[in-house]
């Protein structure tokens, strides 16, 4: 199934464009990831002022930090090579640093993973390090040489520091006896022919190869571009559009986990590795629909950026900022969609339209990664439906993990299922949702009212059940209805939860003793909300939000 249609082409166009209109950049070329190709590019204005040559999917732009992600791929292939490990210490490999103070008596040496994760304990340093790439290898070594400021102990916190990332080149090239540059060149980029991703610009046509620029006094002024030296590992690389869409399809296609050939340089499961958070960022606000405040969580990962938020879940990807330049990759692993994003302009920040478009284009597609159960999931649920339809617990007994008993006495557990025939008639059941692959929930369908079942397997092979529990719904009576309805309406005409819940997708009972309690589930626009009723209390009703299921990841 196509992941991205005209509509949502059209719509990310629109976006790309308002964000170009305000002037960040001479220059933007962009381009979407989906059905595991670059399926969409486009370009606006200039790649050099006054020349007329429009960015397109083979324009070659300086991308800046996102070179960082090809770094933390080459340390991973040395790691599934046996010769590194992620918890070295840093100055197992850079001698240099040997015997330097630490920031603290107790604290530890920082390690590779801390430097791949930002939290090496350095501080930022863009400025600093951004007008240091050129900088030779035995200047280098002598400035790694000496003393360090340290804004905290290594890890404990992000940085985002760009000298743990030229370390991480460093490492490369000892480990290597070759300069990291070749090593990335050799091991990575080549194999995956991304041709146009090179570490200098000398070798690109004119024509293809954009100028950087920064705006000084209403005018466009080209900025100076560096040579590669031993500070590039911190943003050096040149890339297209066209490159970068096999970059990201490499990570897009690392999910789900399978049995299936990888002819990527970087095992598949590393990929996945590279794509994991391994140093939180503090939560932070944004504005959510009408003007709501609403959280995303952050995460930094190894050479990559984890950022989840209530519309449309988890996205990885990386910025880039450079005197002259701005970019932006990101992909939504749940759709496998993607976008990427150069800019000419100095510090441009693409990601102002890229995010938007991004989020424009995921919901009108269907989602390619969601949690599978475990087949022995699904084996029990047909016992289970079979069980809860007749009345009987019995034919369950073998599957039951000896806890069972333990938490809920059998004889109780048996009485239960006996009175649901009488209770609900004829049981129809509905599809699983699983939770995690050995967790899952799913609803009977009765002539009055309905069953939950929720199910959790054990650890053993084959696994047995070590939780079943079974909810009896019975049909809600006239004054349950109308204090959910009185709820409802109260949403509608606004609350504090109104932009996070309405429009209401739908609304499903959950629990419900057919006289004085119950609880409705609102699946909202962004969160779920559970409405708990009870008609002797004050108030009747109460909202709580729902907890939100596992990421497939």
């Amino acid at each position: 199934m196509t992941q991205v249609d005209a509509t949502g082409i059209a719509e990310a166009e629109a976006i790309f464009a308002e964000w170009f209109a305000k002037g960040s950049a001479p220059g933007l070329a962009w381009g979407i990831v989906a059905d595991g190709k670059l399926v969409h590019a486009s370009g606006l204005g200039e790649l050099h002022v006054g020349a007329r040559d429009l960015p397109a999917a083979d324009s070659s732009f300086r991308i800046a930090s996102m070179t960082k992600s090809f770094v933390a791929a080459m340390i991973l292939l040395l790691r599934d090579e046996g010769r590194l490990r992620l918890d070295d210490r840093v100055d197992q490999h850079v001698p240099e640093l040997q015997g330097l103070p630490l920031p603290t008596a107790d604290s530890p040496a920082p390690t590779l993973r801390d430097l791949m994760s930002m939290r090496s304990g350095y501080p930022e340093d863009d400025p600093w390090a951004d007008r240091l790439e050129a900088m030779p290898t035995t200047e280098y070594l002598q400035l790694m040489s000496t003393p360090k400021t340290h804004a905290r102990v290594p890890g404990v916190a992000f940085d985002y520091s760009n000298i743990g990332f030229t370390l991480l080149g460093q490492v490369i090239s000892n480990v290597c006896a070759d300069a990291y540059q070749d090593v990335i060149r050799e091991r990575l980029l080549e194999p995956l022919g991304l041709t146009d991703t090179t570490w200098s610009g000398g070798g690109v046509e004119p024509a293809r190869l954009a100028a950087g620029y920064h705006r000084i006094d209403d005018a466009w002024v080209e900025q100076p571009i560096q040579e590669p030296g031993a500070f590039s590992a911190l943003g050096g690389l040149h890339s297209t559009v066209a490159d970068l869409a096999v970059w990201v399809q490499g990570f897009v296609d690392a999910f789900p986990p399978r049995d299936a050939p990888d002819d990527h340089p970087l095992l598949r499961a590393s990929r996945r590795e590279m794509q994991q958070i391994v140093t939180a960022i503090p939560l932070q606000l944004e504005a959510a629909q009408q003007g709501a405040l609403a959280v995303r969580s952050d995460g930094y990962c190894l050479g990559l950026l984890s950022m989840e938020d209530l519309r449309i879940g988890r996205t990885v990807g990386h910025s880039g900022g450079y005197p002259g330049f701005g970019s932006h990759m990101r992909w939504h692993p749940a759709t496998g969609i993607g976008l990427i994003a150069l800019a000419n302009g100095r510090y441009a920040r693409p990601s102002a339209a890229l995010l938007p478009a991004l989020e424009a284009l995921v919901c009108r597609a269907p989602q390619r990664t969601r949690v599978q159960p475990l087949p022995a999931v699904l084996e029990l649920k047909h016992l289970i439906d079979a069980a809860l339809a007749a009345g009987e617990l019995t034919p369950l007994l073998p599957h039951l993990a000896d806890n069972i008993d333990l938490d809920e006495a059998l004889d109780r557990r048996a009485a239960a299922f006996g009175e649901l025939p009488a209770r609900h008639g004829t049981l129809t059941p509905g599809d699983v949702t699983a939770l995690t692959p050995t967790q899952a929930t799913w609803w009977l369908e009765g002539e009055r009212g309905r069953v939950g079942v929720e199910i959790m397997l054990t650890p053993e092979a084959p696994p047995r059940l070590q939780k079943l529990a079974i909810e009896s719904v019975h049909p809600a009576n006239e004054e349950l209805e109308s204090a959910v309805a009185g709820v409802l309406e109260a949403l509608r005409r606004g609350t504090d939860l109104t932009p996070l819940v309405v429009p209401i997708r739908r609304a499903s009972w959950v629990a419900c003793d057919g006289d004085r309690t119950g609880a409705v589930l609102l699946e909202g626009a962004l969160i779920d909300v559970r409405v708990v009723l009870d008609l002797d209390a004050d108030p009747v009703a109460t909202l709580e939000p729902e907890e939100r299921f596992p990421s497939p990841w």
